[in-house]
């Protein structure tokens, strides 16, 4: 039996189901409707038009003022971890007041999802505790699952480690599906894949808002991939229903943002037959129609009849999946609308640490959770890993030496060898910092003095470019100077330059092996340590001119006793990627010699902050050498 609140919350949405108007009231600002809700839970809550608001207390309506993002995380964290039911779920929209009331099952998918973001930028030890909890509901399951039960169970194995999340959801979910015997709730009416895509279309259409269900399928998509099942019937039921979607009624927005997002994930093109979207030759036409519904760069509209700047019609649901399909579709095409709509959903957090899915609505959990995944996805995953070793060894299949440098696709995860450094005569040195310029050339700088042949003598504070004539395993080319680093004070043993990066505005950036005693803009000495990045104020050339100044600073963000041995700098959002001499930990991040961090920023120079991320894990990608010295990332 449900507990008393939940079913008083049944009979308002029930009795709003069949009373309230299907169609939209153009023009009318109670013409939206409350937020969507994944399908299918054992305690259903169905979504409806212009649903009972819950009310919040006055102080959850002020918007945060958001210091970094980190904060962002850690408060939207905090305030789901607090608002937890003991069964591991959370009520809907926000608070019953009695947290042993049983939870809505079909949303914990992305609020845990939401809470999982947080965990992975703050490491805080409670959010891991709610998130195990989390676990433990889900794993109570067996025959009353949710679409969105699959990409949480991936998030938790990776969080947790291990498979037994998504072992769960396969052996009663998706397992049963595939062979036809999912018994759906224990009713008796058997499901296959295919059947269990159809109910949600039809159980849509028949509470009169069939365009959610392009939403609930493509997330069911994003779920059935995570989680490795088959896909086939997922696919088939976004494309149908994008091809159904209709911009007169109830949620158009967000169903064609999910459609798009699943379609992208296990990249699936679709050119729609049908339905007002038939234009449309391919999915980034779809995406391209998506973008279309945002308002003055910032958050996206509830509706795609609404798009009227200063009419407060933006939502965070609409928003976030938004940014989920157009960072899975393009995420480099449409980094300025996606980092526009992040900031909006950051400059709305309420003060509770929550968010609202528009200007008082009120504080709902769910949203919550999916306002922290949109903005977990503020940066685009590489296009490739470019890296120099430190030794010989094997990347995937492609031998290399010291002197090489190899090749990374992320997309296929093969590796190739980009540059042969023993063609050009340098297999008596190992090039411990690298740079891919623009015009094809690479910046190199080696970890010794050496005679470059058919150039000349090189300190290993020196940089030189490589111009190709042609590369791989037939590498050829000449070579010039580019930085000279005995002219700005590089002349110690110690001041080897062992990475090499370029701010926004094209000035060079270096960390050294060691620690550093260089010329200070601005006047006298700057001293410094292998953890740090110094950038100078100055000339390039053969005959370098300059001072330097902190850009940096690795002491205040936990890198000391570590060494940075790679670098590159990311123009676009100011992010540093690093790779490190040795094993570093911090918060949920542990890596070693062979992975590649990313430090999103919150501040540079004499005061560096920011929250560390995991971006490559070498290892896993078959990097077998003995540490990473030198980095390039293209998106």
């Amino acid at each position: 039996m449900l507990p008393k609140s939940k079913a008083q919350l049944l009979l308002v949405v029930f009795v709003s189901l069949v009373l309230m108007p299907v169609g939209l009231v153009w023009g009318s600002s109670n013409a939206r409707p409350a937020p969507a809700i994944p399908a299918f839970g054992e305690t259903e809550i169905v979504s409806v038009p212009n649903q009972v608001k819950q009310t919040v207390p006055e102080t959850a309506q002020t918007v945060t003022s958001v210091s970094s993002l980190s904060d962002v995380f850690q408060d939207g964290g905090d305030r789901l971890t607090a608002l937890q039911n003991n069964d591991g779920g959370w009520d809907w929209p926000l608070d019953d007041g009695n947290p042993n009331n049983a939870s809505p099952l079909n949303t914990i998918g992305p609020i845990a999802k939401g809470l999982a973001q947080a965990y992975w930028m703050t490491g805080d030890a409670n959010h891991m505790t709610a998130l195990a909890n989390a676990g433990v509901l889900l794993l109570t399951k067996t025959n009353n699952f949710s679409p969105s039960d699959g990409y949480l169970a991936a998030e938790l194995d990776s969080v947790f480690g291990g498979t037994a999340y998504t072992d769960h959801v396969v052996a009663n979910f998706y397992g049963p599906l595939a062979s036809g015997t999912y018994d759906r709730n224990g009713a008796g009416t058997l499901y296959d894949t295919a059947g269990y895509v159809n109910l949600i279309r039809t159980a849509r259409a028949s509470q009169g808002i069939p365009n959610l269900a392009a939403w609930d399928i493509g997330m069911g998509l994003v779920g059935a991939a995570s989680a490795g099942a088959d896909t086939t019937a997922w696919v088939a039921g976004v494309k149908a229903e994008i091809d159904e979607l209709d911009g007169s009624a109830y949620y158009d927005v967000i169903g064609l943002a999910g459609a798009v997002y699943g379609l992208a994930l296990v990249d699936e093109d679709y050119d729609p037959v049908a339905g007002e979207h038939a234009a449309a030759s391919n999915l980034d036409d779809l995406g391209a129609i998506l973008v279309g519904y945002q308002i003055d760069g910032g958050g996206f509209t509830w509706n795609s009849g609404y798009l009227n700047p200063g009419e407060d019609n933006e939502t965070i649901q609409e928003t976030a999946y938004a940014v989920l399909a157009l960072q899975q579709l393009a995420c480099n095409v449409y980094g300025d609308e996606i980092q526009g709509a992040i900031d909006y959903m950051i400059s709305v957090q309420l003060a509770t640490g929550g968010w609202e899915d528009y200007a008082a609505s009120g504080e709902n959990n769910e949203v919550t959770g999916e306002a922290l995944w949109g903005i977990s996805k503020s940066t685009c995953e590489p296009a490739t890993i470019t890296l120099s070793s430190n030794s010989t060894g094997i990347a995937g299949s492609v031998d290399y030496a010291d002197e090489d440098i190899v090749t990374y696709d992320m997309a296929t995860g093969d590796w190739s060898l980009l540059f042969d450094g023993s063609d050009v005569g340098l297999k008596r040195t190992d090039l411990d910092a690298i740079h891919l310029m623009d015009d094809g050339s690479i910046l190199m700088s080696f970890n010794t003095r050496f005679k470059v042949p058919g150039f000349g003598k090189v300190d290993d504070s020196d940089i030189v470019r490589f111009i190709p004539t042609s590369l791989g395993e037939n590498t050829a080319g000449t070579w010039e100077w580019f930085f000279d680093g005995s002219d700005v004070g590089l002349k110690k043993g110690g001041e080897d330059v062992d990475a090499i990066g370029f701010t926004d505005d094209g000035r060079l950036v270096v960390s050294t092996n060691a620690s550093f005693k260089v010329p200070k803009t601005g006047g006298g000495k700057m001293l410094g340590a292998d953890d740090d990045l110094i950038v100078l104020n100055g000339t390039l050339g053969h005959a370098t001119t300059g001072r330097w100044e902190m850009y940096f600073d690795g002491s205040d963000v936990g890198l000391t006793p570590e060494d940075i041995w790679g670098t590159w700098l990311d123009a676009a959002t100011g992010d540093v990627y690093i790779a490190l001499q040795n094993e570093f930990s911090t918060g949920s991040i542990i890596s070693d010699a062979l992975d590649v961090i990313v430090c999103r920023l919150g501040s540079l120079g004499d005061t560096t902050t920011c929250t560390f991320e995991m971006i490559f894990d070498g290892s896993a990608a078959g990097f077998g050498g003995d540490r990473i010295d030198g980095l390039f990332i293209e998106y």
